[in-house]
């Protein structure tokens, strides 16, 4: 990768997730350092203590918190804009921010400098008011051809998937009577078999497997988040799901996942403790055979891609109304005389 990260998180679960998420994506390394402290208090990247120069933040900072440090650091050197109130940690944040990012070759910001819609200048009495607002919508007003150019497209994306929706339409299976007693198997009985390749969530950082086509996903707190079959377009591993790999010789993967988006299955699955998680084990599916298996895989595949057409056109659909509020509300639109628009 060449450029090096370095990052520093106070709550030790949350260290180790974004171990877990760099080590997933590839970025994991020498070149990476994660180390958990209070990155106002006690600074693990000063200098002779690590890297103490970057090119690029990012920070998350804690909204409403105020023992931030006020008390200790009230003469600290990083306040170069003055001591932040206790009540606005996020000045803090920004100023201990603003003295780690060193100057590189260009100084690359000022290439920025005038750009509409992407920064402004600022007088420092505006930001230092009684209302304290560090918003950059506060500060920044979108081009009028940039509303308009994004709303046409927004339009553009969004009609062929409108167009498409009714063929997409999956038809009523058919109806039969339920058969009584009809042969189950666990998930944990599959994994002894070795029909399944289980990896739990807890597991994920310590063992170096990566997604592949036909590994379904099942998140572990998240009940509204169906389990996802990975393809080559859509999959992303991530430490808050389980992974469960078939063997194509005897399971079908959109089976697999289909079944385990049971009512049934929630209710089994579901540990007792108060708090959603899924223990995936518990989970039964039908015993058929593959032939069968497929049979149903390829309906629940269909309901699946329905699903994330819906998904997609109503997040086209709510960008293009909210670029045509945007547009009508700043004059950069007018309402429409094409006869189509009128109401009844």
């Amino acid at each position: 990768m060449g450029a090096g990260r370095a990052a520093q998180e106070l709550d030790a679960a949350l260290v180790r997730i974004a171990a877990s998420r760099l080590d997933w994506s590839g970025w994991s390394g020498p070149a990476t350092t994660i180390r958990q402290g209070d990155s106002l208090r006690d600074d693990q990247f000063v200098e002779g203590r690590g890297p103490h120069g970057a090119a690029l933040v990012l920070c998350d900072p804690p909204t409403g918190v105020k023992d931030w440090g006020y008390e200790q650091l009230g003469y600290d050197p990083r306040w170069e804009f003055g001591l932040p109130p206790r009540s606005e940690p996020e000045l803090a944040w920004l100023q201990h921010c603003r003295e780690r990012l060193r100057k590189i070759e260009g100084d690359w910001w000022h290439q920025f400098r005038d750009e509409p819609a992407i920064t402004a200048k600022v007088p420092v009495i505006e930001l230092l008011d009684d209302d304290v607002d560090l918003t950059p919508s506060r500060h920044l007003q979108r081009t009028a051809e940039d509303v308009a150019t994004d709303h046409a497209r927004a339009l553009a994306e969004l009609a062929p998937l409108l167009q498409a929706l009714p063929r997409r339409l999956p038809g009523q299976p058919a109806r039969t009577t339920p058969v009584p007693g009809v042969p189950m198997v666990s998930i944990a009985e599959l994994v002894r078999a070795g029909a399944v390749h289980l990896l739990l969530d807890r597991d994920m950082p310590n063992v170096d497997m990566r997604l592949q086509p036909g590994d379904v996903l099942v998140s572990v707190s998240d009940p509204t988040d169906p389990p996802l079959v990975v393809t080559a377009q859509r999959g992303e591993p991530t430490p808050d799901r389980h992974l469960l790999r078939c063997d194509p010789d005897v399971l079908d993967p959109y089976f697999l996942a289909g079944f385990l988006r049971s009512k049934a299955n929630t209710r089994r699955a579901v540990t007792g403790s108060g708090v959603f998680r899924y223990d995936v084990r518990r989970a039964h599916i039908p015993r058929l055979p593959l032939a069968g298996q497929r049979r149903y895989g390829q309906a629940f595949r269909r309901l699946a891609d329905f699903a994330d057409l819906l998904h997609r056109a109503a997040a086209l659909g709510d960008d293009a109304v909210r670029l045509a509020v945007d547009g009508l509300t700043s004059g950069v639109f007018i309402p429409s005389t094409d006869p189509q628009m009128k109401g009844d």
